[in-house]
């Protein structure tokens, strides 16, 4: 028996997802590198409509650590007007 998918659970987005590309091809601008496929929807979506279950191959893009953290204001220059 199949179990029920977690509701809770964070839906998986390409733009999240490490393999996901954009193209120059206006008829399929996304791409997946991890499946191989080009497609004018999102990858996450069209594997979703075909195999009936979520990406299998989603992982997460590394986050930076200091994306976070304000940068110090620089201080120590002076703009003068003559």
């Amino acid at each position: 028996m199949a179990s029920k998918p977690n509701k809770k659970a964070r839906p998986i987005l390409c733009i999240d997802c490490r393999h996901f590309k954009v193209t120059w091809q206006p008829s399929h601008p996304r791409a997946c590198s991890a499946m191989g496929f080009k497609t004018k929807n999102w990858p996450c979506f069209e594997v979703l409509a075909t195999s009936g279950e979520p990406c299998l191959k989603f992982s997460p893009k590394p986050r930076k650590e200091d994306d976070n953290l304000e940068k110090p204001k620089d201080n120590n220059h002076i703009s003068l007007k003559v």
